[in-house]
């Protein structure tokens, strides 16, 4: 009784095991697989387009667009309310 009691926790721990060394094998694979996207992804990127400097100029430039065509809409709109009246 002594050694089966024994054989079961064997047999458990052998069953554990082998579970362990499946999920270890499938992330494995799923590793390689995502390093060979990276891999793949490094191949096709590009450097960035404009530096630091000339996306802050563009931005501010931008920004003043903006304000610019805020400031005509507001004018129309303004203009719009006193023709109506």
């Amino acid at each position: 009784m002594f050694w089966k009691k024994k054989d079961n926790q064997l047999d458990k721990l052998v069953k554990q095991m082998n579970q362990i060394y499946k999920s270890v094998n499938k992330y494995g694979k799923y590793i390689e697989e995502l390093s060979k996207d990276v891999a793949i992804l490094k191949k096709d990127s590009h450097p960035p387009v404009f530096t630091k400097e000339q996306y802050d100029k563009l931005d501010e430039r931008v920004k003043t667009m903006e304000a610019f065509f805020d400031n005509i809409e507001k004018i129309s709109s303004e203009y719009i309310k006193d023709v109506g009246n």
